[in-house]
Order: C-alpha cells, then sequence, then structure tokens
C-alpha cells in the first residue's frame, strides 16, 4: 500500500464539483487500505456536511495557516467590509483585476506567506503528492511544499479542466497560461484529467508530454441511489450561468410541455417557477439528494464552447452514471456523444428546445429500450481506484 499527500489551495470542506471529486478520490484510497493525508487552505466560508464527513474521514488533516478542521455553518466575511458597499465593491474589483493578468487564482496570494516552519508536522516522507485542481494554484502550492521538504516523490497532478482551455477562464494572457501549463506538465510524474476528451485535446497540443498524460473519471461517494423513481418527475440540479450554461431550451420545453420538474442551482439570472417548474436556490449535497431520489430523469448539461470541439465533461455525468435512473446529456457539442455513447447508459440530446421535449416525451412513454439503466461498472470507487493505482505506478 501507499502513502500519499493530496494538496489544495481551497477549501475542501465547501461544496463545488472540484472538492467533490478530490475528496471521494481520497476517500476511496483510504478504504482501499492506502494512508491517505491532506493540506488544504481553509476559508470561513459554510461547508457542505456531506463532503466534511467524508474529508474528516482519511488519516490526517493539515491546514494552512494552521487552524481547527470544524463543520462552518455559517459565513463570517468580515463585517465592517460587508456593512460597507464601497469597500466590498473595491474589494471585488481589485480580485477581478488580479485575476484577469494572473495565470493562477486569487487562492495563489496565500501561498506568498508560506513558509518551512508552516510544514513542519507534514511527515517526512510520502511515495505520492497529488495536488488537485481546481483552483489551478493547487499545482503550485504542491510545488513549493515539494521544494520546501525536499520530498523525492512522485508527483501526480490531478487536473479538472485543462489549464489553457477552462470554459471559465479570464485571463488576458492565453500563451502566458499555456507557457505556464507546459512547464507544470514537464515537473510532474503524471497529469490526469478526468475524460478522454481533455486527454486527446493535451496530447495533441503538447506532443513531447503526452506520455505522463491520462484521465481517470470523476469519483463521487458512494452514494448510488437505487431508487428508479417517477419518470413524470425531472430534475436539474447545477449552476446554470449564462456565460457558462445554457439552461434555457430545457426550462422552456418544461414549461411548454408543462413537464414536472426542478432545478436548482445558481444563476445570473434564474429561471420563474410554474405550476410545473419549480426553481430553486443553490442547496446543499444533502437536501439535492432528497430531490434526485424522487426524479426519474436527471439532466446533465454539457458546458458553452465557442470553439465547438468542447472537451469538458460534466462530473454529474459520472454521478449519474451510478444511479438507476435515466440520464438525459443534453450537448454543445460531438465530443461527449462520442466518447461515451459506447456505455449505452445515456440519451444524448443536442441543446434545442423542440429535441429535448422530444426525448424526453419518448422516455416518459418508455420508447427508449436501447438505454441499460444501471450502474456504469467503470465508474464505481473501486474500480477507478485501481485505474488511478495502475496509472501513476
Amino acid at each position: 500500500m501507499s502513502k500519499f499527500l493530496f494538496v489544495s489551495s481551497f477549501d475542501l470542506r465547501r461544496n463545488t464539483s472540484g472538492n467533490i471529486r478530490v475528496v471521494a478520490l481520497m476517500k476511496s484510497l483510504h478504504d482501499s487500505g492506502h494512508t491517505v493525508h491532506c493540506i488544504f487552505i481553509p476559508s470561513e466560508h459554510n461547508s457542505d456536511k456531506d463532503i466534511y464527513d467524508n474529508l474528516v474521514k482519511i488519516d490526517r488533516l493539515f491546514t494552512f495557516p494552521k487552524r481547527d478542521i470544524k463543520f462552518v455553518k455559517q459565513g463570517a466575511l468580515d463585517t465592517s467590509i460587508k456593512m460597507n458597499s464601497f469597500l466590498y465593491s473595491c474589494r471585488l474589483w481589485l480580485i477581478h483585476l488580479y485575476m484577469k493578468f494572473t495565470v493562477y487564482d486569487v487562492y495563489a496570494l496565500s501561498l506568498y506567506k508560506l513558509k518551512a516552519e508552516d510544514l513542519k508536522d507534514l511527515d517526512d516522507s510520502y511515495d505520492y503528492i497529488v495536488s488537485s485542481a481546481e483552483p489551478r494554484s493547487s499545482h503550485s502550492f504542491a510545488g513549493k511544499i515539494i521544494k520546501m521538504k525536499k520530498y523525492k516523490s512522485k508527483w501526480i497532478q490531478y487536473w479538472g479542466d485543462p489549464m489553457s482551455n477552462d470554459v471559465a477562464s479570464t485571463k488576458l494572457f492565453h500563451n502566458k497560461e499555456a507557457k505556464e501549463e507546459r512547464r507544470l506538465i514537464s515537473l510532474s510524474d503524471c497529469s490526469i484529467y478526468t475524460n478522454p476528451c481533455a486527454v486527446s485535446y493535451m496530447k495533441d497540443k503538447y506532443p513531447e508530454l503526452a506520455s505522463r498524460i491520462n484521465w481517470i473519471p470523476t469519483t463521487d461517494f458512494n452514494r448510488h441511489i437505487c431508487e428508479r423513481g417517477d419518470v413524470n418527475l425531472i430534475g436539474y440540479f447545477g449552476d446554470y450561468r449564462q456565460k457558462y450554461r445554457n439552461l434555457a431550451p430545457f426550462y422552456q420545453a418544461c414549461c411548454e410541455n408543462h413537464f414536472n420538474s426542478v432545478i436548482i442551482g445558481s444563476a445570473d439570472q434564474p429561471f420563474i417557477s410554474t405550476d410545473t417548474v419549480k426553481v430553486y436556490e443553490r442547496m446543499s449535497r444533502a437536501e439535492i439528494s432528497k430531490f434526485e431520489k424522487d426524479c426519474g430523469i436527471l439532466i446533465v448539461l454539457e458546458n458553452i464552447c465557442k470553439s465547438g470541439n468542447c472537451i469538458q465533461v460534466p462530473g454529474k455525468l459520472y454521478h449519474y452514471g451510478l444511479t438507476y435512473k435515466k440520464i438525459v446529456v443534453i450537448t454543445e457539442s460531438t465530443n461527449i456523444l462520442r466518447e461515451y455513447n459506447k456505455y449505452k447508459r445515456f440519451v444524448f440530446v443536442p441543446n434545442n428546445k423542440k429535441q429535448i421535449a422530444e426525448v424526453i416525451q419518448r422516455i416518459q412513454t418508455e420508447k427508449d429500450d436501447n438505454i441499460d439503466a444501471s450502474p456504469v461498472e467503470e465508474f464505481k470507487n473501486n474500480n477507478i481506484v485501481d485505474r488511478f493505482i495502475n496509472i501513476i505506478q
């Protein structure tokens, strides 16, 4: 068995898809008998109980700066700044400006204060150092730790989206971004992504680094939903900011056809609830699980891709692939269909109101006999751990 140190520059107690992915992988490695330690940068923001409960089950947790690791029920943003809207606006503007010019993220600012003394509690050796993005500054954090502690460990970089092809990136200097991406991967012993689309893109972009680029499916906690649910109830559970995800055709299809549906997530322009479409703001994983249990159809929405060559696969495709629900994947490109149609597990449909409505009606009238609505073996945690270990050894 091996000894791992996971590194994140983000607060791993918060509810994000990146945190779900890395905490689930740590927990799965721990459950398989490996020793798992982790260091992360805590914040005063709300924690997610489900993520927190799984995080604290690994062998050892460290923070920088050193702080008690507890469940945070309430956000504690500095009251004086919160009360002064001008100062708060200035702070947001400065952060936005910083994000435009740096290849990293705002969480990298904390790393300037990192000293060898802050790392004294870490063990003297590990077999593997695993830095997990998002955020991408986690890789910078790991690089500093390796240098300060003089570790001889293998460095595994666990990426969500490629640094130079991130739909959420607002950077002005994309060439500089690509140069840093190449440098980071060249320093790693292995760079692991969450889907084969990203791997193909990265190998084409950096052919000299192709041998160290691979992928594993996104992990989740062992919360396999066995109930098939009611196919007359449809659920979309995720953010839908217009710049990144176009949920409007699905919403319109549901409204116009009076499909009973639930939408839960953050948005810049939230939809309005109707008699049949219930819209809620973002909730915790535990609260969403109650809605997921009742739904017979779950929606996965691909990110908007201006190039028409999207290489980002939503983590929910893997999470839902472990349930017994019907899964509709709304696509913006052909990549996901090409790579995942082989599982015969998902119903793919272009992001078009009419076609979405037709697919939903076909499922509800039981005319989709070609779909196998059972968990995908390859996505199960024990199989993902085996794949991960085989890749990094």
